[in-house]
């Protein structure tokens, strides 16, 4: 079955629908969710994003990432993904908002039309216990977020790492999680 997704205004508001495979980079403005699982001592875990992938093979990426069907939350799609992703069952009431990064633009240019749901999940295992989705992702990485914090766009780790990722939004939305890992560990 095909999967559809909403056309979202600039203002994150419904205005059509359209099929996922016809989304294309520079298409319609859509929504999406990222979830990062964080550890208590401050390690991001990343996914190492499938080989056939589209874009950014073999890269690291959010934890958790994927495009929310038609009439689906937020919330309720960083719930399914997890699952789909990681094998975890987390409540959504142990997803921490952090907030929504809105569509990139360059003058009057939208060149990541997606809006971002950010989300975050204390995880208290080993990244052993996660489960690689077949074709999507090719497993996980720790790294504590400190390094992430510090990297610069020359060293070879940030190459490693999803463009996006290493983004304004993108590390105002990591030094929230390490604000939040670092006020109250052992509370979250």
């Amino acid at each position: 079955m095909l999967e559809i997704v909403d056309v979202v205004d600039e203002m994150d508001r419904v205005v059509g629908q359209i099929y996922r495979d016809d989304l294309r980079e520079d298409g319609p403005i859509r929504r999406a969710v990222h979830v990062w699982f964080v550890t208590r001592s401050g390690e991001i875990i990343f996914q190492v994003r499938g080989a056939k992938k589209d874009t950014n093979p073999n890269m690291l990426d959010a934890t958790v990432s994927g495009h929310i069907p038609s009439g689906e939350s937020y919330s309720r799609a960083a719930v399914r993904e997890v699952f789909e992703e990681t094998g975890v069952l987390v409540n959504p009431e142990n997803l921490y908002f952090l907030g929504k990064i809105s569509p990139t633009r360059k003058g009057n240019t939208i060149f990541d039309p997606v809006f971002r749901g950010m989300f975050m999940y204390v995880f208290d295992k080993d990244i052993s216990s996660l489960r690689i989705e077949v074709g999507e992702g090719a497993g996980f990485e720790k790294m504590h977020i400190d390094d992430v914090l510090f990297l610069r766009k020359e060293d070879d780790m940030a190459k490693m790492i999803v463009p996006g990722i290493l983004n304004k939004e993108s590390i105002a939305i990591l030094k929230k999680i390490r604000s939040l890992i670092c006020r109250t560990p052992s509370s979250i």
